[in-house]
C-alpha cells in the first residue's frame, strides 16, 4: 500500500479480530492513517492488538540531533520556551 492510498480499516479491524491461528499472527504492516492525529474515538486505540506509532520520514542524523538537544536543554536551563514540545491534549 502506497503512502498515497488510505487504509481499508473495516480489513484492518478484522484481519486483528479474526481467531488466531498457530504461529506468526497476521500482519497488516505499516499502513498510513487516514488522519492524523487520529481521532480520540476511533476503534485503533481500543485494539488489543492494533499499535498505533509515529512514522519515521527519516533516517535521525545524530549529530544534528545532539546539537537540537543541547539547544533545547540549554533554553530549558534559561526558562526559556523548549520548543517541539509533545501536546497531549492534540493527540501527538
Amino acid at each position: 500500500m502506497s503512502a498515497m492510498t488510505p487504509p481499508d480499516e473495516d480489513r484492518a479491524l478484522s484481519v486483528q479480530t479474526a481467531p488466531k491461528s498457530p504461529g506468526p499472527g497476521p500482519q497488516t504492516g505499516s499502513t498510513p492513517l487516514p488522519a492524523e492525529p487520529l481521532p480520540a474515538e476511533h476503534p485503533f486505540w481500543r485494539h488489543p492488538r492494533i499499535r498505533i506509532t509515529p512514522h519515521v520520514a527519516a533516517v535521525t542524523q545524530v549529530p544534528e540531533s545532539a546539537r537540537q538537544i543541547a539547544a533545547k536543554i540549554l533554553r530549558f536551563e534559561r526558562g526559556e520556551p523548549a520548543g517541539g514540545v509533545v501536546d497531549r491534549s492534540r493527540g501527538y
